[in-house]
């Protein structure tokens, strides 16, 4: 016996000599491929908004000068047609990210825990069934990071959605505070998941804000919350003062991509938004801004 244990010490010991730091070796290839795709976003940014930009300014004139309307018009379509055709094509470019970044993913994911936050991150994708099964063979390690706890309440919990009631969390806003969810007592709801970079299509930050402003204004019944996926309160202070929405209510978990909307809700994509009625049930959960669930909600 003692000698079997022995030997099993011996094999274990060897076979964890040769693996190395496998955190440090998908970071390694990780930051190769974000590198890549970040010289890939700064062409996006200096290729594709110049043309959405042209357009919107030609359509501006057009309306304010009608004896030429038409030539402005045709600019102006010409470019959001060449903007379309250049973001189809980075479009596949970031598919194809994605997928190489799964691919990375699934390979280490059963030894490193950053490889597992990030199959976790595209758990929709990969069904349920999978990512159990990755987390049972992971190790222990890995089960007992953020984003192994994530995943954990994920597989064992039944996402909400559309008819349920909305189930508030713990969250704080910038200044440290708790926050105190009774603000939205008897009101209707929209809470916005992150992902306001992708509400301004990468040209102007504001307007994520007149967006909401531009609500609020329909229906004073209305509470618009908006929850970041940060990681400590300073990347809080600079989103609001990046987009300028400090008069709304602003939360984070503090939990990055592994906070309760991820595992109870479900929410993968940002922005994902959850309209709430007035006696606090789903209306709806979508990927990004639905304006027919908008006009729902505050009919």
């Amino acid at each position: 016996m003692k000698k079997l244990l022995s030997f099993m010490l011996f094999a274990a010991a060897v076979i964890l000599s040769g693996c190395g730091d496998p955190d440090a070796e998908f970071n390694a290839l990780k930051k190769e491929q974000h590198d890549a795709y970040s010289a890939i976003m700064a062409m996006w940014n200096d290729s594709i908004p110049p043309h959405f930009v042209h357009a919107i300014k030609c359509e501006k004139q057009a309306a304010e000068n009608p004896q030429i309307a038409d030539s402005l018009l045709a600019v102006a379509q010409a470019e959001r047609a060449a903007g379309n055709a250049v973001k189809e094509r980075f479009t596949l470019v970031q598919r194809t990210h994605l997928d190489s970044i799964e691919s990375l993913a699934q390979k280490y994911a059963h030894c490193a825990a950053d490889a597992f936050g990030a199959y976790y991150c595209r758990r929709k994708s990969i069904g349920k069934d999978s990512l159990a099964l990755l987390y049972k063979r992971a190790t222990r390690h890995i089960r007992h990071s953020d984003a192994g706890k994530a995943a954990e309440r994920y597989i064992k919990t039944s996402q909400l959605a559309k008819g349920d009631l909305f189930v508030t969390f713990d969250a704080i806003r910038a200044d440290g505070s708790k926050f105190d969810w009774n603000v939205i007592d008897g009101k209707k709801v929209l809470l916005i998941d992150d992902g306001l970079w992708c509400m301004t299509h990468g040209m102007d930050n504001s307007a994520p804000v007149r967006f909401f402003d531009g609500l609020m204004g329909r229906d004073s019944n209305l509470v618009i919350i908006i929850c970041l996926r940060s990681n400590n309160l300073s990347e809080v202070k600079g989103t609001i003062n990046e987009y300028g929405i400090g008069h709304y209510p602003v939360i984070s978990e503090l939990k990055g991509d592994y906070g309760t909307l991820s595992w109870l809700y479900g929410n993968q994509t940002t922005p994902t938004c959850i309209y709430v009625t007035q006696d606090g049930t789903i209306m709806a959960i979508t990927e990004g801004i639905d304006t027919a669930a908008v006009d729902d909600l505050l009919q």
